[in-house]
């Protein structure tokens, strides 16, 4: 969402041979610059290995003219312009689902929150402090202490950013009420969310495809639309979706839904089977 821009990710390295060839440790840090001559670089080379134009300690160098005046020994510089002044990159390093920022820059901590998340929670009005607090200790429960749960902006819905597969989640829950049907109370569903783009046609569209691989040639589909805070239009995302799909559609028994979770500005996108969401009217409707 990010990129290309000012965010750096420090990320673990696993592939022995990528260590071997570039000299690596256990980690490495990946950013794709908001420059058109450094994009065009990129994708000639498909990989760069680079530091920052700057000697260490000191702020990164903007101006080609500055480079040219602090920096000696290179063989050639490339003048793509002055870049604009947004700042330092943020950096973050990400293990699993854990994110931890470890330079403060161009994008803030909140912003950073509002993408990061896994789960979405509905509930009842005015219930968002209960909700919070029962989805809380259900994930407690799995093992992790240290859930972010945000309030989403938007009324009876909450975002949450766990290192516990949602599937796990989900399981448990559902578990949990058909052994005591009133386990839960506040929470009216829980749905996983696979990724976070912004509330754009093209870039949801663009989401999708990157996740449609699950979806097999005999397979068949669903898209639902749920908007909240935005003027987007619902139709306009379904049909744009459809035309990267040749697969049949079923409405009422679908083996896929592409569920399309509009947040204001941001959307997160999912898709999965039709018993990996959870319902608790539903639930509670099938003890019956």
């Amino acid at each position: 969402m990010f990129w290309p821009g000012p965010i750096t990710l420090i990320l673990k390295v696993k592939d022995e041979n990528i260590k071997k060839s570039l000299g690596l440790g256990k980690k490495i840090a990946v950013r794709v610059p908001n420059n058109q001559c450094a994009l065009s670089l990129l994708k000639e080379c498909k990989l760069l290995v680079a530091t920052s134009a700057n000697i260490s300690g000191t702020t990164s160098l903007t101006d080609p003219d500055d480079c040219k005046k602090d920096l000696d020994g290179y063989d050639l510089l490339i003048d793509g312009g002055i870049l604009s002044d947004d700042g330092e990159s943020t950096i973050v390093e990400i293990d699993g689902n854990k994110v931890r920022i470890v330079r403060s820059g161009s994008v803030s901590e909140e912003e950073l929150k509002k993408i990061l998340l896994n789960l979405i929670v509905t509930c009842g009005r005015n219930l968002e402090s209960e909700a919070k607090n029962e989805i809380k200790k259900i994930i407690n429960e799995l093992g992790d202490q240290e859930l972010e749960i945000l309030d989403s902006g938007m009324r009876c819905v909450l975002t949450v950013n766990t290192v516990v597969k949602p599937s796990e989640v989900i399981d448990y829950v559902k578990n949990k009420i058909n052994e005591e049907p009133w386990f839960m109370r506040y929470c009216l569903r829980i749905i996983p969310i696979q990724t976070v783009t912004d509330t754009d046609i093209d870039k949801i569209k663009q989401n999708v495809i990157k996740f449609k691989d699950c979806i097999q040639k005999n397979d068949s589909f669903r898209i639902t639309v749920e908007k909240r805070g935005s003027t987007i239009s619902s139709k306009e995302i379904i049909t744009e979706i459809a035309k990267s799909l040749s697969n049949k559609v079923s409405l009422e028994n679908p083996t896929w839904i592409i569920l399309i979770e509009v947040l204001g500005n941001k959307t997160g996108i999912s898709i999965l089977k039709n018993d990996a969401l959870f319902s608790l009217e539903k639930s509670k409707r099938n003890l019956e």
